[in-house]
């Protein structure tokens, strides 16, 4: 009786996989899946954005523009910097900024 079960489930599981390729596949979205699953390596980024709020002292958003310092760290609290970037007169307007971390 349990080899049954087993048995039916097996046939029914590999019906689902057959249905689910030959359907992929009428889509046109086999051969996308093929080409993704055979990219060798992938481009890793070495640059980031980034978008921040500054405020001053008061809490008043700043405008005009500021010196920066990026600090990554290697954990929450406290820890060793892994990264360090400063940025020179970066645009801030209505406390709002962008920079581009790793382009240096």
């Amino acid at each position: 009786m349990k080899k049954q079960h087993i048995h039916l489930f097996i046939m029914a599981a590999v019906f689902v996989v057959v249905n689910f390729v030959v359907l992929l596949g009428l889509q046109g979205g086999l051969s996308s899946v093929w080409a993704a699953a055979s990219l060798e390596t992938a481009e890793i980024p070495r640059t980031f954005s980034y978008q921040g709020t500054l405020r001053d002292a008061n809490g008043d958003l700043v405008d005009g523009t500021a010196d920066l310092t990026l600090k990554l760290y290697d954990t929450v609290t406290g820890g060793t910097a892994l990264y360090t970037e400063s940025f020179t007169n970066v645009n801030v307007r209505s406390g709002l900024f962008n920079i581009v971390v790793g382009d240096t």
